[in-house]
This record gives structure tokens, C-alpha cells and sequence, in this order.
């Protein structure tokens, strides 16, 4: 799979040192994976950014809390932030936390669990 340039560029949770490159490719191994077929991460719906569960890359995602904020830097270079709302871990055929929605949000996940079977899901609201 071709690496192709994303509308969304980076990633950053400060209070986690998390400061990672954004893709459109699936599951990139130079950072994260935007869902092109989502919507813009700050416009209306929910829009999807996953990655791998290494060291290098979302391992500590496991440990933010809701409240913390996550920054998305857009191709523009224009920054949208978002505040940590809720955690969760799912099974990894749970694809309704990837499901279009109405209301305006982030949704983030990585593996996790024995042999990474479940997926560990953070949800973000914007801060406007």
C-alpha cells in the first residue's frame, strides 16, 4: 500500500508525550491511520484515527484519562483540539464505536488484551 498524504497530519496527547504522524494508509507502521472515508476530525460525525499498540507509537494510550486533551494538526497546519470524554475496551468485532454518528467527535483506538484480541477505545469531544 502506497503511503498517500493526509488530511490529517499529526496527533499529539501532551499529557502522554504522544506526538505522532498521521496517514491515510491501514494500519501504517510510521504512525497513525486516518479513516478517509470519515469526516474530518472536528467537523460533524465521528471521525476515526487508529494505531499500533507498540512502544513507539499508542502503547501508552491505555493510560489517559478523560479530560486530557488530544490535538490534531489538519493539512492547513490548522490545530483542533479535543478533550478526552470517555475509555473503553472492546472486542474487536464491536465495530459500532467506528459508526457514522450525529454529534461531533474523535474516535481512537489501538489494541489491546491477550495476543491484542480486544481494542482499547478513547472518545473525544471537541473543545470549541
Amino acid at each position: 500500500v502506497a503511503e498517500t498524504e493526509s488530511a490529517v497530519v499529526s496527533l499529539q496527547i501532551p499529557d502522554l508525550q504522544i506526538n505522532l504522524p498521521v496517514f491515510t494508509e491501514e494500519l501504517s507502521k510510521r504512525g497513525l491511520s486516518y479513516d478517509p472515508t470519515t469526516p474530518l476530525p472536528g467537523d460533524p460525525g465521528n471521525s476515526v484515527i487508529y494505531g499500533h499498540n507498540w512502544p513507539n507509537m499508542l502503547q501508552d494510550l491505555k493510560n489517559i484519562k478523560p479530560g486530557q486533551k488530544l490535538l490534531v494538526t489538519l493539512s492547513g497546519r490548522q490545530t483542533r483540539e479535543f478533550m478526552v470524554a470517555s475509555t473503553a475496551v472492546v472486542a474487536a468485532d464491536q465495530i459500532s464505536v467506528i459508526a457514522p454518528t450525529t454529534d461531533t467527535r474523535l474516535t481512537l483506538f489501538t489494541c489491546t488484551g491477550l495476543f491484542d484480541r480486544d481494542r482499547f477505545v478513547v472518545v473525544a469531544e471537541p473543545i470549541l
